[in-house]
């Protein structure tokens, strides 16, 4: 099956998330399993390859979506999956993916990425490769399913649409104003009034997907919906919740060569080298006395931040008041969070606050770290629970979308995984820690027992490319 994947991020190339990585992972799982799958996505400035070949491309838009309508492309080859790389000064030529910072997008990302988008079918076009199968993720490729049908649908009459929601939060939502600047004809925000970018997806694809299956009913729900609830509950029947997978090839303990000391399950003693080297380089007590919480996060009130920080008293700090542990908080994002973050760390000894993202110290996290803490308000999947699980260090979760899939509570009639608190209150988060540190502090062989539990958990790619595989066939079938 031909499949091309369409989407703004892949990793290593550009990544502000997790999408990049479920983007290349699934790919090479797709490729692994016989597909023949191409990737696509703009080429930004700060993007480097390995290998080039560029080609010029016309892309045949005749009305004012930009001033250059010709794009050059240039092609690299990651594993076995080949990624092509559009290229236009809206792109190349500006800093970061969606605007400078996290938090102050360009103002014209409807242009560039309607752009992009026409310039998906260009590329096909040039190249004489028409896809079974295009899959489309998140809102910057959330006109493809509309312009497959409509705009493209005589050259590509064959080809049917995925959408995939990473998060329904981020939807590319613009004024009518802008259809004939983005190539739209006016039935494309009808019966709504505005542009949506991801609505016009969910509503146009041939199928939908999300990247958990609790996520998937509870994005049909008003409280997590985002505006979108009716219409995915329209979709129902068209509409499957999909766990996403870990690439197991970067994420292993046993193989890791960013973090200080590997380790396995049969060795987790070796796992304290990680802790030391992590607290000297946070600026922590060195201590195995303490249980260490690592957190790796968009800094962010979806992240549960907010509530963490200031909901009446603040939760960590009466954490770290009442509680005999350390916290590490890597991650950037809303500034007046930071600013609360890094004002808390100078009153608290046991606190580290790094206002950046490196991966490296991204995996040393995960490998120092006795526990993984992860309060979100919402989760469509996650991804650092799951590679917490394979460190060996277990998840503290609040149960919402992808963390109530991978998670399983630790309780005295079972062995779970980790702990699960079910709402975003103080109370709530300050007994899901303490609970955490008793088992570390005084039931250490019933800690040790749940780490190795924990290690054990697979969610490997296989299975999910699988049940993607078997959408693909449907719509195929149905088209």
């Amino acid at each position: 099956m031909k499949i091309l994947m369409a989407s703004s991020e892949a990793a290593p190339y550009a990544k502000s998330g997790g999408l990049a990585d479920v983007v290349s992972a699934l790919s090479q799982a797709l490729t692994d399993q016989g597909h023949e799958v191409r990737v696509i996505l703009p080429h930004y400035r700060d993007v480097s390859f390995l290998r080039q070949k560029s080609l010029p491309l016309q892309c045949s838009l005749s009305w004012g979506i930009a001033e250059h309508t010709s794009f050059n492309v240039i092609q690299d080859t990651l594993k076995s999956v080949p990624y092509y790389f559009l290229s236009h000064p809206l792109f190349s030529q500006r800093p970061g993916i969606y605007g400078q910072t996290s938090h102050t997008p360009y103002p014209d990302n409807n242009r560039r990425f309607a752009l992009f988008q026409h310039g998906v079918f260009a590329l096909c076009r040039e190249m004489g490769w028409i896809p079974d199968i295009i899959h489309c993720h998140d809102w910057t490729t959330g006109l493809i399913p509309f312009l497959l049908k409509d705009t493209y649908r005589h050259e590509f009459p064959d080809t049917a649409s995925v959408m995939t929601i990473h998060n329904l939060g981020y939807q590319g939502i613009y004024p009518r104003l802008d259809l004939h600047m983005l190539g739209l004809p006016s039935e494309a925000a009808l019966p709504f009034g505005d542009i949506n970018m991801l609505r016009i997806g969910i509503a146009s694809a041939d199928w939908v997907t999300t990247v958990s299956p609790t996520y998937a009913e509870e994005v049909k729900t008003p409280e997590f919906g985002h505006g979108l609830d009716e219409l995915l509950k329209q979709r129902s029947g068209e509409f499957t919740g999909i766990l996403n997978g870990v690439d197991y090839t970067e994420w292993n303990p046993e193989t890791d060569q960013l973090i200080e000391q590997t380790y396995s399950a049969d060795t987790l003693d070796l796992k304290k080298e990680n802790k030391r080297a992590f607290q000297q380089e946070m600026g922590l007590p060195i201590t195995d006395e303490k249980p260490l919480f690592v957190m790796v996060s968009r800094i962010a009130e979806q992240k549960g931040f907010l509530e963490l920080l200031t909901n009446g008293t603040s939760a960590l700090e009466e954490i770290l008041k009442q509680l005999p542990v350390q916290f590490a908080i890597i991650g950037t994002g809303d500034y007046r969070l930071e600013q609360e973050l890094t004002a808390l760390s100078k009153r608290h000894e046991q606190l580290s606050v790094r206002i950046a993202f490196e991966n490296r110290l991204a995996h040393l996290a995960e490998a120092a770290g006795d526990f993984f803490f992860m309060p979100s308000r919402y989760e469509p999947c996650g991804l650092n629970q799951i590679y917490s699980l394979r460190y060996g260090t277990l998840p503290v979760v609040r149960r919402t979308g992808g963390l109530a899939d991978t998670v399983q509570d630790i309780s005295e009639d079972h062995q779970g995984t980790g702990f699960v608190f079910e709402q975003l209150l103080s109370e709530q988060m300050l007994e899901s820690i303490r609970r955490a540190a008793e088992l570390w502090i005084d039931h250490s062989d019933q800690y040790r027992s749940a780490q190795i539990h924990a290690m054990t958990q697979d969610f490997s790619w296989v299975r999910s490319a699988e049940i993607y595989t078997e959408v693909y066939d449907k719509i195929r079938r149905s088209t």
